[in-house]
This record gives C-alpha cells, sequence and structure tokens, in this order.
C-alpha cells in the first residue's frame, strides 16, 4: 500500500473526496464540480483505480478459501 499512497496526489484526492456529481457525459466520462470548478472525470479509470486500491487495502479480510 505504501506504492500506492506515493504515487498518490493530494489535490486529486481532495477532489475526489469533496466534490459533486453534476452529471454523466457518456458512459465513459462525468462531470463533476469541486468549488467553483468543474471537471470532467474518466469513471472508468477511477472505478478501476479505486476496486484496486479496496482488493488491496481489503486482502487480509478475505476469507481463506480453495485457490484456483
Amino acid at each position: 500500500m505504501e506504492a500506492v499512497d506515493k504515487r498518490s496526489n493530494a489535490g486529486l484526492r481532495e477532489l475526489l473526496q469533496n466534490h459533486t456529481f453534476v452529471g454523466s457525459v457518456n458512459q465513459k466520462y462525468a462531470l463533476v464540480q469541486h468549488q467553483t470548478n468543474l471537471y470532467i472525470v474518466n469513471t472508468r479509470q477511477i472505478s478501476k483505480e479505486l476496486f484496486y486500491q479496496l482488493m488491496l487495502r481489503n486482502f487480509g479480510n478475505f476469507p481463506n478459501g480453495r485457490k484456483v
């Protein structure tokens, strides 16, 4: 997790934690507002990164099961 934390951007983290969803542009992009700025975000990429980080953070909580 240290590697993920080191490559994170404080400004982007602030934007994602404190944004207001404005609306969808299409299946790939959405508009969000942070303070007085409007941003277009790649929701696929953000979702991919979110679930990757959630998996890393919660890996130890997964039940021990049959390995494939």
